[in-house]
């Protein structure tokens, strides 16, 4: 990621913080394809309990995302997963989705839909979308946002999903579709999962 700036540790110790885990996290930077991009990616172990990783980017806050308008985003982003300890290439997905968001610096809210990320990384699985959803795994729900002077930094949670759903989120809006995995008791680590329109939203 190049020269790393006391934003980057602070984003770093909050999350560490929030998401818990083996005292050893690992940071590794990650690159695009054409080496014009980086991140950090910080994995910790056994978190939020035993048998789960977490995942955070470190540097996505560096940039400034715009409304179609041209307004500027009120928070800036990072983004984070949590998945079993034993599923690969999760640190990919959230660099690369870090990457898709560097690139076009449009803003990002819950409920975005980042396309075809996990192509890459899944070939065969029925979800090939990530959405942006507010961070719900750990401490109760809620992964508390890092107030750091003029900036303030927010955290967005990678979920794999189908299509289907990605229409579905055009149809009903973000708000809508944000009910639905609860409802449904639908498992977000499942890459073979059934996908919402088929266990109906009403």
């Amino acid at each position: 990621m190049g020269t790393v700036t006391e934003q980057h540790r602070a984003v770093a110790m909050h999350a560490m913080k929030i998401m818990g885990g083996d005292a050893r996290p690992k940071v590794q930077a990650f690159h695009d394809d054409r080496r014009q991009r980086s991140v950090d990616i910080l994995t910790t172990l056994n978190a939020p309990e035993a048998g789960l990783k977490s995942i955070s980017s470190i540097g996505l806050s560096d940039f400034a995302l715009r409304h179609s308008n041209g307004r500027e985003l009120e928070t800036r982003v990072e983004l984070c997963a949590c998945v079993p300890e034993e599923r690969l290439h999760w640190d990919n997905v959230v660099a690369s989705t870090a990457f898709a968001i560097m690139r076009d610096r449009a803003a990002v809210l819950p409920g975005s839909v980042i396309p075809d990320i996990l192509l890459d990384y899944f070939p065969s699985s029925t979800m090939p979308h990530i959405c942006l959803v507010p961070a719900f795994f750990w401490r109760e729900g809620r992964f508390a946002g890092l107030p750091l002077p003029p900036l303030a930094i927010n955290w967005l949670q990678c979920i794999a999903i189908h299509e289907s759903e990605r229409r579905l989120i055009e149809q009903i809006g973000a708000d809508a579709f944000d009910d639905l995995p609860q409802r449904h008791e639908v498992d977000v680590f499942d890459m073979d999962r059934v996908a919402l329109p088929a266990l109906g939203v009403a």
